[in-house]
């Protein structure tokens, strides 16, 4: 089976042998390594346990083997492991510790496991493992510059890269819970839009 389509948002491993394929307008994708094979896994409104919407902006399996897939507009679909079950986490009115938006742009796993959330209007979101809770973190709850957050990176030693649109990019340090911001006006970064990061080896 060939890829559903062939506007592509962002991949990411799926366990040894297989790769995550998130697709606007096209649900989500895993490409068997092996075979060459893709298994599709698209919106069925008939299925009330399946993906709520085809527009997949950002995918993750974390380190437990679960995935992670964010939306346009219909918040974050996760599944656990060898289930096909899909529980889903979005923005609820009146809670502030539900997702603060549901259009999701990235993902990045802590050393303790939590999962942040780069979103598109509601800043970075901190779920906790152990709760099942959101933090939020937003211009207008913490000292981050904007809430257009493109991209997220951890730290192995817990700091969080944001890479942000038209906001440079944003080092938290949750211990400390200080952001320190680099733009193109305070740091020789020659842009101040970021649309993706990544923790090297250093």
């Amino acid at each position: 089976r060939s890829l559903n389509l062939n506007a592509i948002q962002t991949m990411a491993k799926s366990g040894r042998d297989g790769i995550w394929v998130a697709l606007e307008n096209g649900g989500l994708d895993r490409l068997d390594i092996a075979t060459g094979n893709f298994q599709h896994n698209v919106y069925d409104p008939n299925n009330p346990t399946g993906l709520n919407n085809n527009s997949i902006w950002a995918v993750l399996e974390d380190r437990a083997g679960t995935l992670w897939a964010g939306t346009f507009a219909g918040g974050i679909n996760v599944a656990k492991r060898n289930s096909e079950a899909i529980r889903t986490y979005r923005s609820v009115p009146g809670d502030n510790q539900s997702l603060s938006v549901n259009s999701v742009l990235g993902f990045a796993q802590d050393s303790s496991g939590n999962v942040w959330v780069a979103t598109d209007g509601g800043g970075v979101n901190r779920f906790d493992v152990a709760t099942g809770k959101f933090s939020r973190f937003t211009s207008k709850t913490s000292a981050l510059n904007v809430d257009a957050v493109l991209a997220v990176a951890a730290e192995a030693g817990g700091a969080v890269w944001l890479g942000t649109w038209a906001g440079g990019v944003t080092r938290f340090d949750p211990h400390a819970n200080t952001f320190t911001t680099f733009t193109s006006k305070n740091s020789n970064l020659p842009d101040d839009n970021i649309f993706g990061m990544h923790v090297d080896r250093q």
